[in-house]
């Protein structure tokens, strides 16, 4: 119980509530179990009323050796997807909304990087909000595309989040990102 306990607040402290009930759910019921799906259950109904700074990881927490961004799993061989990810008009997010894009950034940082190690992928490197990301399938790499779009449209973005009319108008309330998928033959 104390495994699923560290997994569970593991997968909070990133954000990642999809983990920690998939955590939950992989046991059989107990004392813990339900405690912890209580916790979870009421994370989700209050989420809205709660400050974002009890969501946000201090920089201290980012520098850790747990969280930073060194790949879980090796290169993959050759075939392999390779993805680029960039965020949408972020220079004109920045301008207007600078405490807040900070904020953003962390969040969806986390959130691709949860999406990576999800579906075994490999982060090449990073340029500014960019990701280059690996995978070892097309699927894995479709997988993880399809993961990053559907976490990014539920997030819930700090709400001083200044973004372009046109993000209203498809229906985005936060950041959104582009991703480019290549499958073939890599060679360096």
């Amino acid at each position: 119980s104390v495994s699923l306990a560290e997994r569970v607040v593991s997968a909070l402290v990133r954000f990642d509530l999809e983990e920690a009930e998939q955590n939950i759910n992989s046991v059989d019921t107990t004392p813990l179990t339900e405690v912890l799906s209580q916790l979870l259950h009421n994370l989700h109904q209050y989420r809205p009323y709660l400050p974002d700074s009890l969501f946000e990881l201090s920089d201290e927490c980012y520098s850790n050796n747990n969280l930073n961004h060194k790949p879980r799993v090796d290169a993959p061989q050759s075939p392999a997807a390779i993805l680029f990810t960039d965020l949408k008009s972020s220079t004109a997010i920045w301008e207007a909304s600078p405490d807040a894009m900070k904020k953003a950034l962390k969040m969806h940082d986390t959130l691709i990087r949860n999406c990576i190690s999800n579906f075994g992928g490999y982060e090449v490197k990073t340029i500014g909000d960019s990701f280059m990301v690996a995978f070892s399938t097309f699927e894995s790499g479709c997988e993880f595309a399809m993961s990053v779009q559907d976490r990014m449209l539920s997030a819930t973005w700090p709400f001083d989040l200044r973004l372009p009319t046109e993000f209203e108008e498809h229906g985005w309330n936060g950041l959104m990102v582009r991703i480019g998928l290549h499958f073939g033959e890599v060679t360096t």
